[in-house]
């Protein structure tokens, strides 16, 4: 059981970790929609998204996550484009 706990400690300090740079994330997110509202951009840019996706994949180390990633940052952004509607 010791051993189930200790990998359980280290899931909670990376989840700290995601939701401080989630966080961070957001607040840039909403910085961008201002931005947008400004220039009267849409919200949903499809060739930055596929860009964000490539450049995640490019960056990961084991393939065998790419599935999961697309699907994780597909999630965030959709996240982020709710909160864009939403404060703009």
């Amino acid at each position: 059981m010791e051993y189930l706990e200790k990998l359980r400690s280290e899931i909670d300090d990376i989840d700290r970790e995601l939701i401080k740079l989630f966080e961070k994330r957001i607040d840039i997110v909403l910085k961008i929609g201002d931005y947008k509202k400004n220039k009267n951009m849409e919200i949903f840019q499809e060739d930055r998204e596929k860009q964000v996706l490539k450049n995640a994949l490019s960056n990961l180390e084991n393939t065998e996550y790419s599935e999961e990633i697309v699907r994780m940052l597909s999630c965030i952004m959709d996240i982020s484009k709710d909160i864009q509607k939403e404060k703009i």
